[in-house]
């Protein structure tokens, strides 16, 4: 759920993650997300290759869409957060 956005408030409040289940035998997790600039659902599949990494994949009719995301460490988050002020 988006809790807080300074540059789109009239998102807060939607949940953006649905219906997720985790596959033991596949090793992801599966489900559903709400694109908010398409304002649509989506098919994903999320997996977790090391604890500072995550990849989602969005299915869209016969597309994909592969994003993957690091982990900032905490330390560099909080010196931005100074940083930004």
């Amino acid at each position: 759920m988006v809790v807080s956005s300074t540059r789109q408030p009239e998102i807060v409040g939607i949940e953006v993650f649905r219906q997720l289940r985790y596959d033991a035998e596949a090793g992801k997790w599966h489900g559903r997300a709400y694109s908010i600039k398409r304002k649509r659902e989506v098919r994903i599949d999320i997996e977790v290759p090391a604890a500072d990494q995550l990849k989602l994949t969005a299915h869209v009719l016969i597309f994909t869409r592969r994003v993957q995301f690091k982990r900032i460490p905490d330390e560099d988050v909080a010196g931005r957060q100074v940083a930004d002020r």
